[in-house]
Protein backbone atom coordinates (compact mmCIF):
# COMPACT_ATOMS: atom_id res chain seq x y z
CA UNK A 1 0.00 0.00 0.00
CA UNK A 2 1.22 3.49 -0.77
CA UNK A 3 0.77 5.13 2.62
CA UNK A 4 2.12 8.50 1.46
CA UNK A 5 -0.46 8.71 -1.32
CA UNK A 6 -3.20 7.67 1.07
CA UNK A 7 -2.07 10.28 3.61
CA UNK A 8 -2.02 12.89 0.87
CA UNK A 9 -5.58 11.98 -0.15
CA UNK A 10 -6.77 11.92 3.47
CA UNK A 11 -5.17 15.32 4.13
CA UNK A 12 -7.25 16.72 1.27
CA UNK A 13 -10.40 15.05 2.66
CA UNK A 14 -11.04 13.18 -0.58
CA UNK A 15 -12.49 9.75 -1.19
CA UNK A 16 -10.77 7.51 -3.70
CA UNK A 17 -13.48 8.38 -6.23
CA UNK A 18 -13.08 12.12 -5.60
CA UNK A 19 -9.32 11.82 -5.97
CA UNK A 20 -9.68 9.92 -9.23
CA UNK A 21 -12.15 12.51 -10.52
CA UNK A 22 -9.87 15.37 -9.53
CA UNK A 23 -6.95 13.92 -11.49
CA UNK A 24 -9.14 12.74 -14.37
CA UNK A 25 -8.48 9.04 -14.09
CA UNK A 26 -10.60 5.96 -13.43
CA UNK A 27 -11.23 5.03 -9.81
CA UNK A 28 -10.00 1.47 -10.43
CA UNK A 29 -6.67 2.77 -11.75
CA UNK A 30 -6.31 5.12 -8.79
CA UNK A 31 -7.12 2.36 -6.28
CA UNK A 32 -4.58 0.00 -7.88
CA UNK A 33 -1.91 2.69 -7.58
CA UNK A 34 -2.82 3.56 -3.99
CA UNK A 35 -2.82 -0.11 -2.99
CA UNK A 36 0.54 -0.67 -4.67
CA UNK A 37 -0.68 -3.08 -7.35
CA UNK A 38 0.31 -0.68 -10.13
CA UNK A 39 2.97 1.99 -10.47
CA UNK A 40 1.90 5.45 -11.62
CA UNK A 41 2.63 6.25 -15.24
CA UNK A 42 3.89 9.62 -16.45
CA UNK A 43 0.36 10.69 -17.41
CA UNK A 44 -0.84 10.03 -13.85
CA UNK A 45 2.11 12.01 -12.42
CA UNK A 46 1.41 14.95 -14.77
CA UNK A 47 -2.33 15.00 -13.98
CA UNK A 48 -1.74 14.85 -10.26
CA UNK A 49 0.91 17.55 -10.51
CA UNK A 50 -1.42 19.89 -12.39
CA UNK A 51 -4.45 19.13 -10.19
CA UNK A 52 -2.68 19.89 -6.92
CA UNK A 53 -0.23 22.56 -8.12
CA UNK A 54 2.78 20.36 -7.30
CA UNK A 55 5.96 19.78 -9.23
CA UNK A 56 6.27 16.35 -10.86
CA UNK A 57 9.17 15.71 -8.46
CA UNK A 58 6.90 16.32 -5.45
CA UNK A 59 4.33 13.88 -6.83
CA UNK A 60 7.04 11.34 -7.64
CA UNK A 61 8.26 11.48 -4.05
CA UNK A 62 4.84 10.34 -2.83
CA UNK A 63 5.55 7.05 -4.54
CA UNK A 64 9.25 6.55 -4.07
CA UNK A 65 10.22 7.96 -0.68
CA UNK A 66 12.65 5.59 1.02
CA UNK A 67 11.67 6.02 4.66
CA UNK A 68 13.71 3.03 5.79
CA UNK A 69 17.03 4.62 4.93
CA UNK A 70 16.18 7.80 6.86
CA UNK A 71 15.16 5.81 9.94
CA UNK A 72 18.25 3.60 9.70
CA UNK A 73 20.68 6.52 9.49
CA UNK A 74 19.08 8.24 12.49
CA UNK A 75 19.11 5.04 14.50
CA UNK A 76 22.71 4.10 13.70
CA UNK A 77 24.04 7.65 13.64
CA UNK A 78 25.52 7.27 10.14
CA UNK A 79 24.01 10.48 8.84
CA UNK A 80 27.06 12.51 9.79
CA UNK A 81 25.57 14.08 12.93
Amino acid sequence: MNLELRKFRDNHNLTQQEMADRISTHRIKYVKIELGYQLPDIDFIKKMSASFNLSPKQVWQLFFVNEGSVAETKQTGTDGN
